[in-house]
């Protein structure tokens, strides 16, 4: 099995010239519940579940679970970094 390196999304940036952006760790390419959702976004299931009832945060229902993917995450992320700049 491969080493994973973790790189800083800031360090990588420098090195390649562009703009910072939002990596996606090779493990991260599951849907994720809600509260692993708030922890991958530092923040609370309250948060994520009002973010997603108000349309900012697109998720998938399957069964009785709401769950969002990395991408959703990253989208949004990006999305409120433009909104501020």
């Amino acid at each position: 099995m491969p080493t994973l390196k973790k790189v800083s999304t800031i360090d990588a940036a420098r090195t390649s010239g562009t703009s910072p952006s939002i990596s996606v760790h090779p493990n991260d390419q599951y849907l994720h519940d809600i509260p692993t959702a708030a922890a991958k976004m530092s923040t609370t299931i309250f948060a994520v579940r009002e973010l997603m009832r108000s349309g900012k945060l697109k998720f998938v229902v399957i069964g009785h679970k709401w769950l969002v993917s990395p991408a959703a995450i990253q989208e949004f992320i990006r999305s409120n970094e433009q909104a501020a700049a």
